[in-house]
């Protein structure tokens, strides 16, 4: 759990609603009114974020790859990166 001292910090904590009788995941995003999920909405956002964090590794990695082994500005390669993207998207039927 993240310590609630820094406004830019995402703070959660479990629950259990005692009307519901059912458990909870309430994530708050900077001053914003907190957000209520379930145990598998919280587990599918978990899973999205860990999903997005390894493809932004893998973007800065196809960037500078871009840039150094074939001589790219960054604009160029950014372009590239973002085609890959969208035949990434396409390929897995990602309608975004």
């Amino acid at each position: 759990m993240m310590s609630r001292e820094k406004p830019e910090q995402i703070w959660v904590a479990s629950g259990y609603g005692g009307n519901t009788r059912q458990p909870f995941v309430n994530m708050t995003v900077r001053d914003l009114k907190p957000v209520q999920l379930s145990p598998e909405e919280a587990r599918d956002l978990a899973g999205n974020l860990i999903a997005c964090a390894e493809a932004a590794v893998q973007d800065a990695f196809l960037v500078e790859w871009f840039q150094s082994e074939f001589d790219l500005p960054i604009e160029r390669a950014a372009h590239i990166l973002v085609r890959y993207r969208d035949a990434r998207a396409a390929r897995e039927g990602d309608t975004r």
